[in-house]
């Protein structure tokens, strides 16, 4: 619009909007305004309040929940824990697992048979019977006829206080410390590994130590035996009041006793460790070796070989399993490292010494060097074992060499 023309509209227009402004009532707008302004600002801080009361309920309800479930996880874990000890206690001295003859054996003047679980403070006497007794995993002991001893002990170390009679044990090695212990009188055969037998003749002491290394001293009530060491091959007689003063010893093995074979009194008990660790890898190659076979007797070859009027099992020996063991002889080197693995649960269960089990007990007691040795002997086992099943591939199947005959 031109200057002029908008002075034109001024002029002829002078109270344009003044008559309405006059007519409206500015303190009551003013009012009005301020009021819904206070309005809004009383309806912000009411979500402002709500929410953060809102916000405080989710967070002390969520401290509530928080605080249930570590009440209820620790509860659990101090019940796991008293569970525990209840179970370390229950399983004490040991469980009979054979009782052989035809007297009885007798705990706190009670007869039991097998199964029976030995604890701390029971009298175990043999009248007439000889007993086998395992500690899972760390020992297993044959109580001979006439023997009487008391549990002292089962707090790690298993302690027999023997009266008469005589005991022969094979324990599990322990990197530190005592595995089992006999007392005789004040004094104490310690044993950290090995395989031993003690007897006892009123108050003259026989040792015989078959293999590995014990402690001869007097029986501290605390803490370790502090004596002679002994080394196997080992005869040693003592007395009872003095064992280290009245010690004769001699390392002749015309003079030990021969040990008896712990764990293996019967075929079956002495093949049920073999039968649980191959059992499981023997299934699985006897699918493979009947899937190869089925596959390879449909062969030409093999139909050319009967037709020619060789015998069924020269058939089969000689030209199906010689072309169907081949994946089977691969599987089975690289289950080795599964055997071996395997071994040291089988060795824990049927308390057998062994390679595994000694690893066990190694990682028990952090004992580093134990465990780099035994991974180190384990990795070449493994390591020996698949290059000799590389090495039976060109006996097995002379193509498998290279520049050898098609022919099978």
């Amino acid at each position: 619009m031109s200057d002029s023309l908008d002075r034109l509209v001024r002029e002829s227009r002078p109270d344009l909007g003044t008559r309405e402004a006059r007519n409206v009532d500015w303190a009551e707008v003013d009012r009005g305004l301020f009021g819904r302004i206070e309005d809004e600002q009383r309806a912000e801080r009411a979500r402002l309040t709500s929410g953060r009361s809102a916000r405080w309920a989710v967070a002390a309800g969520g401290l509530a929940v928080a605080a249930a479930i570590a009440l209820v996880v620790g509860t659990s874990r101090q019940t796991r824990s008293i569970d525990g000890a209840q179970v370390v206690a229950e399983e004490g001295a040991g469980t009979v697992t054979a009782v052989e003859g035809g007297g009885q054996l007798l705990v706190d003047g009670k007869s039991v048979g097998v199964g029976a679980a030995l604890r701390m403070g029971d009298v175990i006497e043999a009248r007439g019977a000889q007993a086998t007794i395992e500690r899972l995993g760390k020992l297993t002991l044959i109580f001979e006829r006439g023997s009487k001893a008391t549990v002292t002990h089962v707090d790690g170390a298993l302690v027999l206080a023997l009266e008469a009679g005589a005991v022969e044990a094979q324990v599990v090695p322990v990197a530190s410390g005592e595995a089992f212990a006999v007392d005789v009188g004040h004094s104490r055969v310690a044993v950290h590994g090995t395989h031993l037998r003690v007897a006892r003749v009123g108050e003259h002491v026989m040792v015989d130590l078959s293999e590995g290394v014990i402690s001869l001293g007097e029986a501290p009530r605390i803490g370790s035996t502090l004596g002679s060491l002994l080394t196997a091959p080992a005869h040693a007689e003592f007395t009872t009041s003095d064992a280290e003063g009245t010690l004769t010893l001699s390392h002749d093995p015309a003079v030990l006793r021969a040990p008896v074979s712990l764990g293996a009194s019967t075929p079956v008990r002495a093949g049920l460790p073999s039968v649980a660790l191959a059992l499981p890898a023997g299934t699985y190659l006897a699918r493979l070796v009947k899937g190869g076979m089925l596959e390879v007797l449909g062969e030409d070859f093999v139909r050319t070989a009967r037709a020619k009027g060789a015998s069924e099992t020269r058939v089969l020996f000689n030209h199906a399993l010689r072309n169907a063991i081949l994946p089977v002889v691969t599987v089975l080197g690289l289950q080795f490292g599964a055997l071996l693995t395997g071994a040291a649960v089988i060795e824990i269960v049927f308390s057998r010494p062994g390679l595994g089990s000694y690893a066990v007990t190694a990682i028990q007691n952090r004992d580093f060097p134990q465990i780099q040795g035994t991974v180190m002997v384990v990795a070449a086992l493994f390591v020996a074992i698949n290059l000799l099943v590389d090495l039976l591939y060109p006996l097995i199947d002379p193509r498998s060499a290279g520049g050898g005959s098609d022919n099978p």
